[in-house]
This record gives C-alpha cells, sequence and structure tokens, in this order.
C-alpha cells in the first residue's frame, strides 16, 4: 500500500469512527461480531499471532470480509486510539469505500 493510500485509509477510518460506523476494542469489536453487525474486518499488518488466528477464525465463521492493512499504530492513530491491532466497519458504504482503498479486487467478486 503507497503512502498516499494509507493515508486515505486512515482518513476514513477516521471519518467511520466520528459517524459510529468503527470499533476497534476487542470486546466490541467481538460484540458487534455476535450481533451480525461488522461488514469487514481490518487487521494490522503487525498485529500478534494470536489476534491473526482468532480474527481469520472469526471471519470465516461469521463470513465477514477481513483485511490486512495498517499497522498497529496507523489504526489506533486514525481512530484517535492507543494501538490497535483489529478493527470493525459496520457500514457497507463504508466497508465499499474501505475496499476501493485497501483491496479492490475484492470489490469485482
Amino acid at each position: 500500500m503507497s503512502p498516499v493510500e494509507a493515508r486515505r485509509l486512515k482518513q476514513l477510518l477516521g471519518l467511520a469512527q466520528a459517524a459510529g460506523k468503527a470499533v476497534s476494542a476487542e470486546p466490541e469489536v467481538e460484540g458487534n461480531l455476535r450481533m451480525n453487525k461488522v461488514r469487514l474486518l481490518i487487521l494490522a499488518e503487525d498485529a500478534t499471532e494470536r489476534v491473526k488466528k482468532k480474527y481469520q477464525q472469526e471471519a470465516d465463521i461469521n463470513e465477514v470480509t477481513l483485511i490486512t492493512a495498517l499497522t498497529r499504530n496507523d489504526i489506533g492513530q486514525a481512530l484517535g486510539k492507543s494501538p490497535r491491532g483489529i478493527a470493525a466497519v459496520l457500514d457497507n458504504g463504508f466497508k465499499k469505500s474501505v475496499l476501493k482503498i485497501a483491496a479492490p479486487e475484492l470489490l469485482k467478486k
């Protein structure tokens, strides 16, 4: 991902957070997964192996798209929080916008 794409993705995550359409604390992500509210999971490139394995399984079980993008610091910074290994997008519009930037190949499926 280019620096420009990373910057755009961080800005978009910040907008989603401000609109109440993104969560990042593990309990919030898990709760929203249980309620079928998650549309997209964003896994940090430098997330721990435990987090990677856990959320890959959650994505498979819940049939949620999962992408790997940004770093823990980038995700936390974008959301105005401490470093985060996972973020969840709760809106289809934001999901499409994120995928246009981070994984356009997934939009063609």
